[in-house]
């Protein structure tokens, strides 16, 4: 015999309705009894299940609702700035100026100034009256004669009812001038600078140099040596001639044996002058301190006869360089020239770096770099 009796699930109700089947017509009350009995009865049997299935349905629905972001938080700015900037500028504008060729160089924050703590018990005297407007003192950057830097501050009061109010006038302290030029060992961290570049390096940039400032895009992408024609390189227009210098230059390292030796890929420094046909200066002229423009230079198979400049960009982007970065596609070469364009009208071009063949991240330090150009299209 079981511990446990079975428990009947019989349902007497459950024959009336059956045998209600075969009654005579007269008896149709009864069977529509029993029947609505029955799909009440299995109603409330399954009601339970269904609940729980309901509610995991509901929390599976939460649970793919993504997780809002956080706000994003404003600019550090504040509603005194603009009467502090105007004031500032105002200031040194002035006949006589305060400071005489003085050049306002930017904002560069400010600071909150606190009341004094009050104790409780002056808080509750009847004739104190807590301030109704807070201070700011701003800071300022602005240029004299001879690049000599100075500190500018401005106190504000911002009233709660009437806004922001100037307190006073500005200030002007000199900040303090290294004696000395800083001049880290290698613009690029954790490399070391190696000093004069190759013959065969430097005859590479100086053809990039001109094709770069040349305004024609065939020829910038020639220089680069990309064979995909579907990529567009922007030029410099509207140069009439330019002068090149290389100031640092570094060896992406490779390890061998234990020790790290000069690898074939290096980043260079150079400063390009150029002279703007709509001047019509000399890049040469003596009397005038001509503009530089500074770029970082990738260049592959350095240690070659053959060494191509293969990406550019500004002053402490080389080792974030990929070969061929500066492709851009979706852009029609003509109208890259200025002439009449007779092909797409898409001139929305977009960084190709990264879905190109040959389009490989520079070098790590420790990474591994080809001796030839096809070479370099996968192991950069």
């Amino acid at each position: 015999m079981g511990l446990f009796k079975k428990k009947d699930d019989h349902d007497p109700f459950l024959d009336m309705a059956e045998e209600a089947a075969s009654l005579p017509r007269g008896d149709e009350d009864l069977v529509q009894q029993s029947k609505k009995y029955r799909r009440l009865r299995v109603a409330a049997q399954y009601s339970p299940v269904a609940a729980i299935v309901a509610a995991c349905a509901a929390f599976g629905t939460l649970a793919l609702i993504p997780e809002q972001p956080d706000p994003i938080e404003p600019t550090l700015t504040t509603e005194g700035k603009a009467v502090a900037v105007s004031e500032v500028q105002s200031w040194l504008a002035e006949k006589p100026s305060p400071l005489p060729q003085g050049k306002f160089l930017g904002w560069d924050g400010y600071s909150d100034v606190p009341f004094p703590e009050v104790s409780d018990e002056e808080k509750n005297k009847s004739s104190y009256e807590p301030p109704t407007y807070s201070v700011e003192r701003h800071h300022f950057s602005v240029e004299g004669p001879d690049n000599a830097l100075y500190r500018v501050d401005v106190q504000v009061a911002i009233d709660e009812s009437t806004g922001p109010h100037i307190i006073g006038d500005p200030s002007l302290m000199p900040r303090p001038i290294t004696e000395t030029d800083f001049q880290p060992d290698s613009p690029w961290p954790g490399m070391t600078d190696s000093g004069n570049v190759p013959d065969s390096v430097n005859t590479a940039i100086v053809s990039w140099q001109k094709a770069f400032v040349s305004g024609n895009s065939d020829e910038l992408r020639q220089i680069v040596g990309d064979q995909n024609e579907s990529h567009v390189y922007l030029p410099l227009a509207g140069v009439e001639s330019a002068e090149v210098e290389v100031t640092n230059s570094a060896f992406f390292t490779e390890n061998e044996d234990g020790d790290d030796v000069p690898g074939p890929t290096m980043l260079a420094r150079v400063e390009i002058t150029p002279t703007w046909a709509s001047t019509g200066a000399s890049a040469t002229d003596q009397t005038a301190q001509m503009p530089v423009l500074t770029y970082d230079l990738l260049i592959t198979d350095a240690q070659s006869g053959s060494p191509k400049v293969v990406a550019w960009g500004g002053p402490g982007e080389g080792q974030e360089l990929k070969k061929y970065g500066n492709a851009v596609t979706g852009m029609n070469d003509q109208i890259v020239r200025g002439d009449d364009a007779n092909g797409s009208d898409d001139t929305t071009g977009e960084d190709s770096s990264g879905d190109q063949p040959g389009d490989d991240v520079a070098p790590l330090p420790d990474g591994e770099d080809s001796a030839s150009d096809a070479d370099a299209d996968g192991n950069q």
